[in-house]
């Protein structure tokens, strides 16, 4: 099956192009995987102790837990420290690509603090462009960060993150009853029958993390919208050559 017959297939850099020599979730990443032909990126959000949006994909920076330290203290920690978890719309403001935006598991308490924060960023114009443009989606682990991001912010799409140790029945189930749009499923889970358990519920799936064009060519399904891979060189190149 070719990408005339899947015209939706998107390729999404995890994180950014960051292989080999660039900080995962950086500008420098995000601008490098623009350039070599993603369609987009995702990256991850969280919140700092003073309410600061960064992007950061583990709970802690070199030891210092975002969620509990400020941005002054994460950045001061080393020379480098705004590089690697800069503010979402440093790294992000002159990105014309699309965003899947992974809002990372967070403390309960700070839950509704979080999604409030988003929501407050996503009312200024480049953010507004996206949404409006249908350029930005939202996905998660965590269940009760999908129910909020879907009292304040409505009109934006949001995925439901599945783990490899995740039931697809279950995960289908969830995401329905949040009125996702589609589930992100570890490629390695997204078997014929949980691709056609998606299609049968009208949930797109995303795959994430898949790095070998060959292999990606076997997820030609119509209900995968798209694939997040650490090496779009690779992916892109795919495509072109008409593989997917």
């Amino acid at each position: 099956m070719n990408s005339s017959q899947i015209p939706s297939l998107k390729i999404y850099a995890h994180r950014g192009f960051w292989w080999p020599d660039h900080a995962q979730n950086s500008k420098e990443a995000i601008v490098r995987a623009r350039e070599l032909g993603a369609d987009g990126v995702e990256v991850d959000l969280r919140m700092t102790l003073d309410g600061e949006l960064v992007l950061c994909h583990d709970k802690s920076f070199r030891g210092l837990e975002v969620a509990n330290k400020s941005l002054a203290e994460i950045w001061g920690f080393s020379q480098d420290a705004h590089l690697a978890v800069p503010l979402i719309d440093e790294a992000l403001l002159s990105y014309d690509g699309l965003i899947n935006l992974e809002v990372k598991r967070d403390s309960r308490a700070r839950v509704d603090e979080v999604v409030g924060r988003l929501a407050q960023t996503m009312k200024t114009p480049y953010w507004e462009r996206k949404v409006v443009n249908s350029a930005i989606l939202f996905s998660s682990f965590d269940l009760e960060t999908l129910k909020e991001l879907a009292k304040v912010l409505p009109g934006v799409p949001r995925y439901l993150l599945l783990d490899r140790a995740d039931s697809t029945r279950r995960g289908v189930r969830e995401a329905l009853r949040l009125g996702c749009e589609g589930v992100n499923i570890h490629y390695l889970r997204a078997s014929s029958f949980a691709l056609s358990l998606c299609r049968e519920h009208a949930l797109k799936v995303g795959l994430w993390t898949l790095d070998d064009p060959i292999r990606a060519n076997g997820f030609c399904y119509s209900s995968v919208s798209n694939i997040i891979t650490n090496r779009v060189d690779l992916l892109v190149k795919g495509q072109e050559n008409g593989l997917y």
